[in-house]
């Protein structure tokens, strides 16, 4: 399956203490959904939008079994994995599994989009600090 990112993923440094393979990747664009800030945290979220909207992310291509259960791990209970079409740079769309808030915990999202540069100038260091990996964390399956 190819798996459409827009978030800490598209960050090779985030990508690979999750994922054990390296994948083919481009830019996408992800149609009809608003990418929102999540309140006091420096990674966003996804969720269906009633406009135009669209989000930029990632692609990667043909992503294995084994880390998309270590992806699905990493994303937690908050998000849902679907599957959605995803645009290419050329317009030709993709089928793509994408990571989506569930709706019952759609509160956890702010009113303002996630400022990518930001996080990447601010908010990468800390968050792979703060992430220790499945190996770490004794209390996990």
């Amino acid at each position: 399956m190819h798996l459409f990112t827009y978030g800490s993923l598209m960050f090779p440094a985030v990508w690979q203490r999750v994922a054990h393979e390296t994948y083919h990747r481009r830019r996408a664009v992800l149609p009809g959904y608003f990418r929102r800030a999540v309140k006091g945290a420096t990674y966003p979220v996804v969720y269906p939008a009633t406009t135009t909207s669209e989000v930029e992310g990632v692609l990667y291509y043909q992503v294995t079994d084994d880390d998309l259960k270590r992806l699905d791990r990493f994303e937690g209970d908050y998000y849902q994995r679907r599957s959605e079409s995803v645009r290419l740079s050329d317009g030709q769309l993709i089928n793509a599994e994408v990571y989506v808030l569930k709706e019952e915990f759609r509160f956890i999202a702010s009113d303002h989009d996630w400022d990518q540069k930001r996080f990447e100038q601010e908010g990468l260091s800390s968050f792979l600090s703060d992430y220790l990996g499945f190996d770490k964390i004794s209390s996990r399956p």
